[in-house]
């Protein structure tokens, strides 16, 4: 999406504004398709609506990729985010209810970043011949062979109606939820509002799309093996460390990407920036698993980082009308120091009752 972001910001010559609305209302859209899967599971096949939403998400690519005006673009992005937020949830809901949370959401985590790999080396070159159409037309491939692979891979599953929460002294009931729900929302902001711009700050440093896109092709690369050093690491320094300083050390990127004078520390940052954020999720999601095993929890996950997500575009967007491209790793910064203070107590029950 930040390659598609900044080619539809050139071919329909959208102010920052603009783009921060397409990101918050298809992230928006996102965050209430989790819930519908989180709901719907709980009647119907999980396996069947994860065929139905990537079929959707498939179609609406090919649609996105003819459309000629940002109200059309904006409206598939909304339908699209609905049928990710569906997947993303069901994701999330088979992780927590296998036996080893970190370790399957690590194996999506680690499959989604081979398909984006091979999305940005096609992507990059495609988008500046073709702009926004052929971009969307390289995800509707992937869409397919995705569509393939859920068909002859993906569980059967169902979401547990009453979601049955562990105690974890002190902490209420009440808090348990709540925390871990307010720490994503503040790490999907902080997160989509640097996706959003993360093109664009390449480009204000000083580096093509072509260059850039190879940056973040090598991140994704990255991206394939990040999330399995989280078993190693939990073993080895403890839960809490690992999930401390993969925070501290994805704050420092955010700033380091709009901060830096060389584009060659940019590229860097930005290569780093999406491992660093799925190592990190796999922490969330365990501590989600661990807290919840029924999968409803963990399907409820995707939706408070989009709900994030929706609004960081549009935090984003004005941020950087006011002060500038700058800004934004700041602002990231900021989310994210918020987000560890909130899950910490959390990690630390965890942790100490799963990893002794």
């Amino acid at each position: 999406m930040p390659l598609l972001l900044g080619a539809i910001a050139s071919d329909f010559n959208a102010s920052p504004i603009q783009l921060g609305t397409l990101g918050a209302v298809q992230l928006s859209c996102t965050a209430i398709g989790a819930i519908l899967l989180s709901k719907l599971a709980t009647i119907v096949n999980g396996r069947t609506l994860v065929l139905i939403a990537i079929l959707f998400e498939l179609l609406v690519n090919i649609a996105s990729a003819m459309a000629d005006s940002m109200t059309t673009i904006t409206l598939l992005r909304a339908i699209s985010g609905l049928s990710q937020g569906a997947l993303l949830a069901s994701a999330a809901a088979v992780a927590a209810l296998s036996t080893n949370t970190e370790r399957t959401f690590s194996f999506y985590n680690s499959t989604l970043a081979l398909f984006a790999v091979l999305g940005l080396l096609l992507g990059a070159q495609i988008i500046e011949l073709y702009g926004h159409g052929g971009g969307f037309l390289i995800i509707a491939v992937i869409d397919l062979i995705a569509l393939f692979f859920i068909y002859k891979q993906f569980p059967h599953f169902l979401i547990q109606k009453k979601s049955i929460t562990r105690e974890i002294e002190p902490t209420s009931k009440a808090s348990i939820k709540f925390r871990p729900m307010f720490a994503l929302v503040l790490f999907g902001a902080a997160l989509s509002g640097t996706q959003t711009f993360i093109e664009r700050i390449g480009v204000w440093h000083g580096g093509s799309i072509g260059t850039i896109g190879q940056s973040l092709a090598a991140g994704w690369s990255l991206a394939i093996v990040a999330p399995f050093l989280v078993i190693p690491l939990i073993r080895k320094f403890g839960g809490v460390t690992a999930l401390t300083g993969a925070y501290i050390f994805f704050a420092c990127v955010a700033l380091a990407l709009s901060l830096t004078t060389s584009l060659s520390f940019y590229l860097i940052a930005a290569a780093l920036f999406t491992p660093t954020a799925l190592f990190i999720e796999s922490l969330q999601f365990g501590i989600l698993g661990s807290i919840d095993n029924t999968g409803k929890l963990a399907a409820l996950g995707p939706a408070a980082i989009s709900i994030g997500s929706g609004f960081g575009p549009i935090i984003a967007g004005s941020v950087v009308g006011i002060y500038g491209l700058k800004s934004i790793g700041v602002l990231a910064c900021l989310f994210f120091l918020i987000s560890i203070f909130a899950l910490f107590p959390l990690a630390v029950q965890t942790y100490k009752n799963n990893y002794r």
